[in-house]
């Protein structure tokens, strides 16, 4: 399994950043060749000199203001998970890193069984987290105000593009973060969700 995305974490990189992650064993435990982030153990193969998981992007999208979105995409090819990233392919996790003992069919040996598109939002302290999820805005506050993801699609196996037409939604608290879809929206962002909210205290920017 392997995560892509914008992330903004002060024990990695202060800023928010381009992030990779991968594990073989349902995260349980990192490690070269097990798991981790980005380049901090072995397993992530860089092959761009300029794009890399840990790369900072700016400008950076502002509520009410322009906004900037960047092309992600994972592909399996010659037995590699390829990653591109804006608008070049910056390096690959081995596929042979997946599976390891199990029935190399059913793996990220060969191919991908799920698709998750979210956002998330972690903080250590026990008491809820007043961390906003993109702007801190809710969805409904639309374009040029909440996080969005959009053009969501897959490949098949048989090398076909496919619009993302849609699994489980999962929202663990919608009073402090909410998701709004719009599967196969037949408009030029295809399927597309707004996310985000302000956490505990719902206070914008906060």
């Amino acid at each position: 399994m392997s995560d892509y995305h914008r992330i903004n974490y002060p024990n990695q990189i202060a800023q928010p950043h381009l992030f990779t992650f991968y594990t073989t064993n349902g995260y349980s435990a990192n490690g070269n060749n097990i798991g981790g982030w980005n380049r901090e153990v072995t397993g992530w193969v860089q092959v761009d000199t300029q794009i890399f998981p840990g790369t900072v992007f700016s400008p950076l999208s502002t509520a009410g203001g322009t906004q900037y979105d960047l092309q992600i995409q994972y592909l399996l090819y010659q037995g590699n998970w390829w990653l591109w990233v804006k608008d070049r392919w910056i390096g690959y996790y081995p596929a042979s890193l997946f599976g390891a003992g199990t029935n190399a069919a059913l793996s990220l040996q060969t191919q991908s069984s799920q698709l998750t598109f979210y956002g998330e939002v972690y903080d250590s302290h026990p008491q809820f987290t007043t961390t906003d999820m993109g702007s801190g805005k809710f969805p409904n506050a639309g374009f040029g105000q909440a996080a969005f993801i959009r053009n969501i699609d897959y490949t098949t196996t048989g090398n076909v593009q496919q619009i993302f037409t849609g699994g489980i939604n999962i929202v663990t608290d919608t009073s402090r973060y909410q998701l709004e879809t719009h599967l196969s929206s037949g408009g030029n962002w295809g399927s597309y969700v707004y996310l985000g909210g302000p956490g505990a205290g719902g206070v914008v920017g906060g």
